[in-house]
């Protein structure tokens, strides 16, 4: 096992491709991500893709990149998407390339998995999870195929006869000049000042080793945390959808919001995942049960008071736009009427109050 395993190929540079191209390879992807099977590891529900969605989900070994021809090769969904949204694939074509490549390194780990096993260089539990992951990638083989065949037959049907343009007018028209990037949003500004206020958080920032932010590291792939793979493995059949604050920052600073609900339900996503992962372990800790885990017991607890705080931020800096309509008695600051009193003018209020005191002398 490698010490660091190496990071798949970054999104390479082309032109730029079409709305439409876009969208459809995010519709691809949306596709697999959302298929799912019953039964698997003795579970309920289960993702397909989840041996396939980070990077991290990748075999740590020297022997998966030999066998798959290199790290160059190395796919994951995460990675994918990453590079749909900056513009790397002209085509679906080349979306379905990356894909099939990723389902197809999983068959040659599995082949491979069965040879060291033979020779004793693996352990009985990796190459039943190497199997496992594999029978998934043929099943998704078949859902990207209806997945692009879907994609097709909506292209045909919005496709229309070109239109007619005298030579002259042709001429004449200049083509359009695009901006580099459209004006940001209003509301762009209160997300990053909320986004600087989770960061800098004494339970979120993990500056100082040992403290409640170097212990849940908030700031890290959840993923990234957990060393052991059955640990990892367990953490993905739990959590369908692992976030964390860089991922929510890179979304923000390239514009991945359309609207400043999708980030505040990315903050609280965060915060829910890891209230539902160590919420079993917390309970039986608080129940003094030997399977108690007094870690999970205070990460539990500082993610359940972290997302009531996203909560009144998200009334906070949000309660003007649109997308929120906070309740009726949340005054300037957020906080409801019916627990705190709120001063808005301090100065103005002390005034009051000296001409009411002068008043009742005089009476």
């Amino acid at each position: 096992r490698s010490a660091s395993p190496p990071r798949p190929r970054s999104p390479q540079p082309c032109a730029a491709p079409s709305r439409d191209v876009v969208q459809q390879c995010l519709g691809v992807l949306a596709a697999l991500k959302a298929h799912r099977l019953e039964g698997n590891f003795g579970e309920g529900n289960f993702a397909t893709a989840t041996g396939f969605r980070h990077a991290n989900m990748l075999p740590r070994r020297d022997e998966y990149y030999e066998c798959i021809g290199g790290a160059e090769n190395a796919r994951d969904l995460q990675s994918i998407e990453e590079r749909v949204r900056a513009g790397g694939y002209g085509g679906v074509g080349a979306l379905d390339m990356d894909c099939r490549r990723c389902f197809a390194n999983a068959r040659l780990w599995r082949d491979k998995t069965r040879e060291m096993q033979a020779f004793g260089d693996i352990d009985d539990q990796t190459v039943e999870l190497a199997k496992e992951i594999a029978n998934h990638g043929e099943v998704l083989f078949g859902v990207l195929e209806r997945a692009l065949n879907t994609v097709a037959e909506r292209a045909a049907r919005k496709e229309k006869p070109e239109k007619l343009v005298s030579p002259k007018k042709q001429k004449e028209e200049a083509p359009r000049k695009w901006p580099d990037h459209p004006p940001w949003p209003r509301w762009h500004g209160n997300a990053k000042h909320l986004m600087s206020k989770i960061n800098n958080h004494e339970w979120v920032e993990d500056k100082v080793y040992g403290t409640l932010g170097d212990i849940c590291k908030w700031h890290t792939a959840p993923c990234d945390v957990r060393e052991w793979a059955i640990i990892r493995t367990r953490y993905f059949m739990e959590i369908s959808e692992p976030i964390g604050t860089n991922m929510i920052q890179e979304r923000l600073e390239t514009d991945q919001y359309a609207a400043p609900s999708e980030f505040v339900a990315d903050l609280k996503l965060m915060f829910s995942n890891a209230i539902q992962f160590n919420r079993k372990a917390a309970d039986a800790w608080k129940a003094r049960a030997e399977d108690g885990d007094e870690v999970a017991n205070k990460v539990f607890d500082v993610a359940t008071h972290l997302l009531d705080y996203v909560e009144h931020l998200e009334l906070e800096y949000f309660k003007e736009t649109p997308d929120f309509a906070p309740a009726l008695n949340a005054p300037r600051n957020g906080l409801s009427r019916d627990a705190y009193r709120v001063c808005v003018d301090f100065e103005k209020a002390e005034a009051e109050a000296t001409v009411a005191a002068a008043a009742a002398e005089a009476e």
